[in-house]
């Protein structure tokens, strides 16, 4: 026979307490400074250049 087992306990309920610390001041949201407009990237200029011969081969 099994050793009689206390009876559960009660759930324990945690009570929320208040804030002890005073709350923070709240947040001001000023408007967001004005964004640089972001510079075009560069132009790329591609050169076509003819193709390059290629040399014989020198048996």
């Amino acid at each position: 026979k099994r050793p009689e087992q206390p009876p559960p306990q009660p759930p324990v309920i945690i009570h929320q307490r208040e804030q002890i610390c005073p709350t923070p001041e709240p947040l001001i949201f000023r408007e967001r400074p004005p964004v640089r407009p972001v510079p075009p990237p560069p132009q790329k200029t591609e050169i076509c250049l003819p193709p390059v011969p290629v040399p014989p081969r020198s048996l």
